[in-house]
């Protein structure tokens, strides 16, 4: 049940946010600064997708990595770039929409209520798809910086010099 979930709770909160809208009959007037907000998804939201462009770059300098493989071993590879197209997609859709947008501001009634639904509906999905994959990409790099961890305890044990007291007693007397 909680795969199932990971991967449909976007799409559930964003239509449950777009049937609020809905259901309460908000227009794009009943927004206070619908300019700044719209304006402020484009810029987030290509943030973000940048943001997502380095990570899918960190991603694939990872691929040694035994976490890395065990998410290919175990064929969760189509996932992983499933969640980021997903994002990046709604990103995409998103900073459109509220271009766009910008341009029916002033529009009232029925039409003004579906727009703004669409909006919610988008923001809410770019939001959440967003924050799956940036989860998912932490549990792995946390994964990764572990087993580094565990590496470089093993290399300090093989690598690490024995200093001869003898020697250096005797080199410190010079």
């Amino acid at each position: 049940m909680s795969r199932i979930w990971e991967i449909t709770y976007p799409y559930v909160f964003a239509i449950a946010a777009g049937i609020t809208v809905l259901c309460f009959q908000w227009e794009l007037t009943d927004v206070k600064n619908l300019s700044s907000i719209l304006n402020s998804a484009v810029t987030i939201s290509s943030i973000v997708i940048a943001f997502l462009g380095t990570m899918i770059s960190i991603l694939i300098t990872l691929t040694t990595a035994e976490i890395m493989q065990r998410i290919l071993k175990y064929k969760r590879g189509n996932e992983l770039t499933s969640y980021i197209k997903h994002a990046i997609i709604s990103g995409f859709l998103l900073s459109i929409y509220s271009m766009l947008l910008n341009m029916f501001m002033e529009q009232k009634g029925e039409i003004s209520t579906i727009l703004l639904t669409l909006f919610t509906l988008l923001m809410v999905l770019f939001i959440l798809s967003s924050y799956r994959i940036i989860q998912v990409v932490a549990r792995i790099l946390t994964a990764v910086l572990a087993e580094q961890k565990v590496e470089r305890k093993k290399g300090k044990d093989i690598i690490t010099p024995k200093i001869n007291r003898e020697q250096f007693e005797n080199e410190k007397k010079l």
